[in-house]
């Protein structure tokens, strides 16, 4: 095969590419208001279609899901919501990026940069997710195993978490340590562009979103997706303290202890014979626990690792925080077959952890008011139970109320795609508020 020669450089290729990546995502853009229209208005009424899934599945082989995926693009990322044109503010990203975004609150969507790449928004998104699965009780139960230093503002955790496990960073920064801002930001975020993240026990995950020494930083909550503007001054000030505390480094002491190694005896030793050829005494070689630290995601960084590590608070599963999103899929699935075939079994009822707006709260206590309008993103059943937060200005109340869905309205006109109303139950009995 004949080699094939470009006369390119990698930055005008890598432009060129942009370019039409990101008139891709104005198409998704304008399909996505068209199909408003056929949806919104009669355009179709001579047309023999009678939904506007109908007719793009008809005339142009698009699923249901795909219909949704552009009307749900053009929803946040069109100007106003409602129009053929993309956004200002999201002129920089292409369509994968923006499909990537949809997921994301609002709040933490408007921190992010157009530079990042589509895995880093995937990551994030990861961190997210693996945060909801811990509630707000366990978040308040959790205890720093270790000694930390006093805290004066939420950035000096920040960066005191941020550096655990990073004997390089803490190092690199104790050098830079009242340097210039750009000094600490090529430490933190070599691109000068991106989000770093850490998990205060506590209180939390939370991210930092860098955009340069140009713009203030903002530290977002990816629980309640609460955001404090810092300077680059306070972050120096913050980074000052922390790598300059007496008892900072301690953390840092890596202790790289070997696994105990099994005794060994000489074969004649190893068991007493009776007469009738039964073991009398016998002497075990049990074998050291593999360390968890071979499985962790961290493993490449972590600065404490060892061979005998059993428990650990920033533990993650690498096999499992890498599955794709279909291998998550496949495997709930296959889950819920089993579950629904247990011989002689009623399938788990699952309890579904959502957020109430404080304004409605005592209405569902109180029973007056007895349904709930609901993005049907978590599989809602009927016979499913709900946990019902009360949150106010962002933050849990502590309140909480507990309710069976006993009823499910989904596929109706007037609803809108992907939403259903349930018809809710109050647990009796248990004075949750």
């Amino acid at each position: 095969m004949e080699e094939i020669k470009t006369e390119y450089r990698y930055s005008e290729f890598k432009n060129m590419l942009d370019t039409e990546f990101k008139e891709v995502a104005c198409g998704f853009i304008r399909i996505g208001y068209l199909l408003k229209i056929a949806r919104d208005t009669d355009v179709l009424s001579k047309s023999g279609y009678h939904s506007v899934t109908e007719f793009a599945q008809a005339e142009y082989g698009l699923g249901k899901d795909i219909v949704s995926r552009y009307i749900a693009i053009n929803d946040h990322y069109s100007e106003g919501g409602y129009s053929d044109r993309i956004a200002e503010k999201y002129k920089g990203y292409g369509v994968a990026k923006l499909a990537e975004l949809l997921t994301l609150p609002d709040s933490i969507v408007e921190e992010l940069s157009p530079s990042l790449t589509r895995r880093e928004i995937q990551d994030l998104k990861t961190e997210i997710r693996e945060e909801e699965k811990i509630s707000d009780i366990e978040v308040l139960l959790e205890k720093n195993p270790q000694k930390a230093p006093t805290f004066t503002c939420l950035t000096d955790e920040f960066v005191y978490y941020y550096l655990k496990g990073k004997p390089e960073s803490f190092e690199k920064l104790k050098k830079a340590a009242g340097d210039s801002h750009d000094a600490i930001l090529g430490i933190l975020c070599p691109a000068g562009i991106g989000l770093i993240t850490a998990r205060i026990p506590g209180k939390g995950k939370y991210a930092l979103s860098i955009k340069g020494t140009e713009e203030d930083l903002v530290i977002i909550n990816l629980r309640s997706s609460e955001k404090d503007r810092v300077t680059w001054q306070q972050l120096s000030d913050s980074v000052s303290f922390i790598v300059n505390d007496h008892e900072y480094p301690k953390i840092y002491e890596t202790e790289e202890v070997a696994p105990v190694q099994p005794e060994h005896r000489p074969a004649d030793e190893s068991k007493d014979q009776t007469e009738n050829g039964e073991s009398g005494t016998f002497y075990p070689e049990p074998v050291q626990m593999v360390s968890i630290c071979y499985s962790c995601l961290h493993n490449t960084e972590c600065g404490r690792k060892t061979t005998i590590t059993t428990e650990c608070n920033e533990y993650v599963n690498k096999a499992e925080a890498e599955k794709t999103e279909e291998q998550r899929y496949s495997e709930q699935q296959e889950e819920e077959k089993i579950m629904n075939h247990l011989p002689g079994e009623e399938p788990l009822k699952k309890i579904h952890q959502v957020r109430l707006g404080s304004e409605f709260f005592d209405d569902v206590a109180e029973e007056r008011k007895r349904f709930e309008l609901r993005k049907n993103d978590r599989d809602y059943k009927t016979g499913d139970w709900l946990e019902l937060l009360e949150f106010k200005e962002g933050k849990h109340t502590g309140r909480m109320v507990r309710a069976e869905i006993t009823y499910m309205l989904e596929d109706f006109t007037g609803l809108e795609e992907g939403y259903c109303i349930l018809g809710i139950r109050i647990e009796k009995g248990k004075d949750f508020t």
